[in-house]
């Protein structure tokens, strides 16, 4: 079964999960490893102040996300919670466990929402730059599989890419191209 959800489900249960404090007070130290679908690594962990959770993330490719200014824009939706990131990770937060119950779920669900959020920020940068005259632009997301625009006078052509490594898949894609 796919999950078509925007955002991170393992991400979001981890969070609610480790943001209620028991009653005794007594917060347990973690450290969770996600990697999903896209090759995103989510490092997720205890700070030394026991009221915030790091999520320290790493990305494939990230040469051309940091192209993209994607940190920016990313900035922008993260505000407070964005933090500097530790050595092998590009992206860092901070989860405020101490806060009240509505805005805790929402740090949470803003959180996982961070692959949608990141795309988002490649897609904005794509777009001003065709809009300052760029024909056409192109970035890989995954280990071969590239994404193109290309801009035309009266639409945006979008073009994926995708390379069959295996013998299965390629004589799949050829039966269906």
């Amino acid at each position: 079964m796919i999950l078509l959800d925007c955002e991170n489900l393992a991400i979001l249960n981890v969070l609610r999960k480790k943001s209620i404090v028991p009653e005794s007070g007594k917060v347990e130290i973690f450290s969770d490893n996600i990697i999903d679908d896209d090759g995103i690594n989510y490092h997720i962990h205890r700070s030394a102040e026991k009221s915030k959770i790091n999520i320290d993330v790493s990305v494939p490719f990230y040469k051309d996300y940091k192209e993209a200014n994607t940190e920016s824009f990313l900035s922008k939706i993260y505000k407070s919670s964005w933090q500097t990131p530790p050595p092998d990770f590009q992206y860092s937060m901070i989860h405020d466990v101490d806060l009240c119950e509505k805005e805790r779920d929402e740090s949470c669900l803003t959180i996982a929402l961070f692959r949608k959020n990141l795309y988002a920020a490649i897609l904005d940068h794509f777009y001003s730059k065709m809009a300052s005259g760029c024909p056409r632009i192109s970035m890989t997301i995954r280990s071969g599989e590239l994404i193109s625009f290309a801009c035309k006078p009266d639409r945006v052509i979008v073009t994926y890419s995708m390379a069959f490594t295996d013998q299965t898949d390629i004589i799949i894609s050829k039966v269906f191209f």
